[in-house]
C-alpha cells in the first residue's frame, strides 16, 4: 500500500477497534454518519449538479481517512456483491481535490445511466495538476449509454487520477452494455482503463460487468498502480478478464513488444468472480516486474502470470466456477523469481506452462489442493521448489525439459510424468516419476 494515502497505524487500529465492537454486524446509517463525519460532510454533501468547483478540505485536500466497511451490505445497494468478511483495514484518504461524481451528474439510484456523469468527473480531475480523487459515494451507478465506445471511461494522465468508492458493499458500478451493440469490436467493452499512467489508486467499489454479460470491469497499463479493497463481477463472453494488470508484450526477439512490462504494481484484497470463456484468466497479471497480488478470493478460471519477473502472490483462494470445472487456478507461463504463498484450490493446483522460454526460480510455498482427483503440472521449467504444502497429484509434462524440481515438506498424492518424445526430466529431488 502507497503510504501517501494513509494517516497511519493509529487510524488503521481504529479501524480494527470499531470493527470489534461491532458485533452485531449490520450497517446502520447513522452509525456511519458519526465514524465518517469528516469525509463524508466533503465528499457526500455537496449534490448540486450545477456545483462548479470540486469539494475539498481545509487546505485543499482532504485528510480524514473512509471508514472500513461494515461486512454486511446496506440496504438501498443493489444485490449482486459477493459475501466478504468485515474489512481489517481502513479504506485510502482521498487525495488532492476531490470530484464527487453526483456533483458531476452521476446518478447513485442505480435509475438512470451516469455514463456522462462519471466521464465530467474524470475530465475535471485529469485537468487538475498533481493528484486528485473522483470519488463514489454509497449507491448503484448504472452505464448504460449505448454511445459505440469500447472503453467507458479512460484515465491518461499525467496527472494522477485516484478512484474511490465508499466501499465495495456500498457503491456499485453495473454495466448494462456489451460487445453485441459494437460490430467489428473484438474485445469485450471496458468499465475503466488506466492507460500508461503511474501511482493511481482504485479502491472501495465493485463493478459489475456479469448480470448484463457486458464486458471487463477494469484495465490497468500503468506503473505503480495500488488496486485494492474491490470487487469485479466479469462477463460470460470471449477474451473477457474480470481484471487485467498486463501490458502490450510479447518474448519474441526483435519484435517491438519484446521486454516491454510495467513495474511496481499491486493488487491487493480483491473479490473475483469471472464467466470468460476461451481460458481466459479472472485475474491476468502480466507483463509485470516487481509485482505483488495478496488475499485474493476468485470464483472463476484463476490466475495467469505471463512473462513477468520479481512478483509475489499471498493468500490467493480459488474455487472453479459455473463453466470452468477443472479450471487451473494459476498459470506460470515465460516467467522467472516468481513465488506463490498460500494458495488454496478446489481445482487444479496450477500450471507451469509449455512456453517459447523456459520458467525458472518458481517456489510454491504452503499450497493447498482440497480436491484429491486435481493435479498441479510443472512443464518446462528450471529451478522449481515445492514446499510445506498439500498436493494430490503432482504431472510432470515437459515439451522440452524439466531441469530442477525440489519437492520438500510436502505430501503429493501421485506423481506422474509424461515428457514429450525427446524431452528431458533432470534434477528431480524428494520427488521422482513413477513414485
Amino acid at each position: 500500500m502507497n503510504p501517501r494515502r494513509y494517516l497511519g497505524a493509529a487510524i488503521a487500529m481504529l479501524g480494527l477497534v470499531v470493527l470489534a465492537t461491532d458485533s452485531q454486524a449490520t450497517f446502520s446509517p447513522a452509525a456511519s454518519s458519526v465514524q465518517n463525519a469528516a469525509v463524508a460532510s466533503q465528499v457526500e454533501a455537496s449534490s448540486s449538479p450545477a456545483a462548479s468547483e470540486p469539494e475539498t478540505a481545509a487546505g485543499g485536500s482532504v485528510a480524514s481517512p473512509v471508514r472500513p466497511e461494515s461486512n454486511v451490505a446496506p440496504s438501498g445497494v443493489a444485490s449482486g456483491v459477493l459475501p466478504r468478511q468485515a474489512e481489517t483495514e481502513a479504506l485510502p484518504s482521498p487525495v488532492g481535490l476531490v470530484f464527487n461524481v453526483v456533483t458531476y451528474g452521476a446518478d447513485g439510484s442505480g435509475v438512470l445511466d451516469s455514463t456522462v456523469g462519471i466521464r465530467s468527473a474524470i475530465a475535471a480531475a485529469e485537468a487538475t495538476p498533481g493528484i486528485s480523487t473522483v470519488y463514489f459515494p454509497a449507491g448503484t451507478y448504472l452505464l448504460n449509454d449505448n454511445d459505440g465506445a469500447a472503453v467507458d471511461f479512460k484515465i491518461t494522465g499525467p496527472n494522477t487520477v485516484d478512484v474511490l468508492g465508499a466501499g465495495r458493499l456500498r457503491a456499485k458500478i453495473v454495466e448494462e452494455v456489451g460487445t453485441v451493440a459494437y460490430p467489428g469490436i473484438s474485445n469485450p467493452k471496458t468499465v475503466f482503463v488506466f492507460e500508461q499512467t503511474t501511482g493511481n489508486v482504485f479502491s472501495g467499489l465493485t463493478i459489475d460487468t456479469q448480470t448484463y454479460n457486458a464486458g471487463d470491469p477494469l484495465h490497468d497499463y500503468g506503473n505503480n498502480t495500488t488496486i485494492e479493497h474491490a470487487t469485479f463481477l466479469g462477463a460470460h463472453n470471449p477474451n473477457a478478464f474480470a481484471l487485467r494488470v498486463t501490458a502490450v508484450c510479447n518474448d519474441q526477439p526483435g519484435s517491438p513488444q519484446y521486454g516491454v512490462h510495467r513495474s511496481g504494481n499491486l493488487v491487493h484484497d480483491i473479490i473475483l468472480s469471472g464467466e470468460g470463456i476461451g481460458g481466459n484468466a479472472d485475474l491476468d497479471f502480466s507483463c509485470q516486474w516487481n509485482g505483488r497480488v495478496s488475499n485474493i478470493t476468485d470464483t472463476g478460471w484463476g490466475m495467469a502470470l505471463y512473462i513477468d519477473q520479481n512478483v509475489t502472490v499471498n493468500n490467493y483462494a480459488f474455487t472453479p466456477g459455473t463453466y470452468e470445472k477443472s479450471a487451473p487456478g494459476w498459470y506460470v507461463t515465460d516467467s522467472d523469481y516468481i513465488t506463490l504463498n498460500n494458495f488454496v484450490t478446489s481445482g487444479l493446483g496450477g500450471i507451469i506452462k509449455n512456453p517459447t522460454d523456459v520458467s525458472s526460480h518458481i517456489t510454491i510455498n504452503r499450497e493447498q489442493m482440497t480436491n484429491p482427483n486435481e493435479y498441479l503440472t510443472v512443464g518446462d521449467a528450471a529451478a522449481v521448489t515445492i514446499a510445506n504444502s498439500s498436493i494430490a497429484g503432482l504431472l510432470i509434462a515437459p515439451v522440452v525439459s524439466t531441469n530442477g524440481l525440489t519437492v520438500t515438506n510436502s505430501s503429493v498424492g501421485s506423481v506422474t510424468c509424461k515428457p514429450r518424445p525427446g524431452a528431458s526430466i533432470t534434477g528431480l529431488v524428494g520427488v521422482s516419476c513413477g513414485g
